[in-house]
């Protein structure tokens, strides 16, 4: 992980991992407080870029999040957090560098943009420009995307350190249904059949669980190394 440290222009830092189901935990150690919006900057850049090479895809094949702390030496707790979510960055550079209002970063964070929503057409907002990346996880999860889905599950089972890998298969004679199995209110939803369609095949359902009320509670910091 080399190539992720210097990524955050702190040479002498002392970066620490630990991986707990789909989440990665960085927790970088300074002598100063990093300058949170710099780091994260530098970060989701080097993450973009790392698309092309599969560095972090190779290491930890089944991350869909990486939660960075910054703490200074011989404290409890950290300095600060920030959640950064692998298929969210283009998002994360925009409002990164909408913070920074770096002429030269917004030119570049409009072009990534600019050619994301290209080609993500259904991401686009009526309401115009300001509002075009509006789907969340959980919307995209009800459309069977399995990076979504892995996402959503992994919000609440990464706690328990447990990984999520999701595989899409189509079953034959489903062609017909009205709306995915996958529901906010699962538990009471249950997909109408059409009725002129064969008997239902017995299938396995697993629950998705709210992500809302879940999140990485800053002393998972220290029990990093």
């Amino acid at each position: 992980m080399t190539w992720l440290k210097e990524s955050l222009g702190c040479p002498e830092a002392e970066l620490h991992t630990k991986l707990r189901g789909n989440i990665l935990h960085l927790l970088c150690e300074t002598r100063e407080p990093l300058n949170q919006g710099t780091v994260l900057l530098r970060l989701v850049r080097a993450l973009l870029n790392d698309r092309d090479h599969g560095r972090l895809q190779h290491s930890y094949p089944q991350v869909y999040q990486i939660y960075l702390y910054s703490r200074l030496p011989g404290q409890a707790n950290p300095e600060w957090t920030a959640p950064l979510y692998l298929n969210r960055l283009e998002r994360h550079l925009a409002q990164l560098v909408l913070e920074s209002q770096d002429e030269a970063d917004l030119k570049a964070a409009q072009s990534l943009l600019a050619d994301y929503t290209h080609d993500h057409p259904d991401l686009l907002s009526s309401e115009g420009g300001s509002s075009a990346m509006v789907l969340s996880n959980l919307s995209l999860a009800r459309k069977g995307d399995p990076d979504a889905i892995a996402w959503y599950l992994s919000e609440t089972l990464s706690a328990l350190d447990v990984g999520v890998w999701v595989s899409i298969k189509a079953i034959p004679g489903t062609a017909h249904l009205r709306r995915t199995a996958i529901t906010i209110d699962d538990a009471l939803a249950k997909p109408r059949l059409n009725q002129r369609l064969c008997p239902p095949k017995r299938r396995l359902g697993i629950p998705l669980f709210r992500a809302s009320g879940f999140c990485v509670r800053p002393p998972i910091a220290q029990i990093l190394p």
